[in-house]
């Protein structure tokens, strides 16, 4: 079959080659095209991704963005626990993180992180790496993550009893 595929973008022309035997399959190429410049997105071929691609890939973007060895250390280490927390309950593509799913994974870091600091840190991690897979089109929508309330209190400034003490110390170490 010798059918061109031809369009304008951008006040210039473009063709180009079907590639393909048969009439119906150019067709379909040109529908998809009509459709891909329309904005449009079938459905039918977004795939299921599965999560330790959709981890890989993610991972990437944070080592593309410059970010720190240190803090993709971090996103490296949350998602490998995500990723184990849904291989033991036989969960494989993004599409099945649900939200009972992430409460129940939130729900084990009690005792890994004590600090709700932390765990609020580590629940912004997670949203970012769940934006991420729905702006890659994996994930409907961003499923609600359960609110963290940071509880502790803030840095008090030191008393006078304790500054001495650390004058003392610093002056000791520093005498010496």
């Amino acid at each position: 079959c010798r059918k061109f595929l031809r369009w304008t973008a951008g006040g210039k022309r473009h063709k180009r080659a079907a590639n393909t035997r048969s009439w119906a399959e150019a067709e379909k190429l040109k529908r998809d095209l009509e459709d891909q410049f329309s904005g449009k997105v079938d459905e039918s071929k977004t795939e299921a991704k599965m999560v330790q691609d959709a981890i890989k890939s993610f991972l990437l973007k944070k080592t593309v963005e410059k970010l720190s060895h240190g803090v993709r250390l971090k996103y490296q280490r949350l998602l490998d626990r995500l990723k184990a927390f849904c291989d033991e309950r036989g969960i494989y593509t993004v599409m099945g993180i649900t939200p009972e799913i992430l409460i129940e994974f939130c729900a084990t870091w009690e005792e890994l992180y004590p600090s709700s600091i932390t765990q609020a840190n580590q629940r912004e991690r997670l949203r970012s790496f769940l934006g991420f897979c729905y702006q890659s089109m994996w994930l409907r929508r961003v499923p609600d993550l359960p609110k963290i309330t940071r509880d502790e209190p803030e840095t008090q400034p030191l008393t006078p009893e304790e500054y001495k003490r650390l004058i003392d110390v610093v002056y000791i170490t520093v005498g010496n």
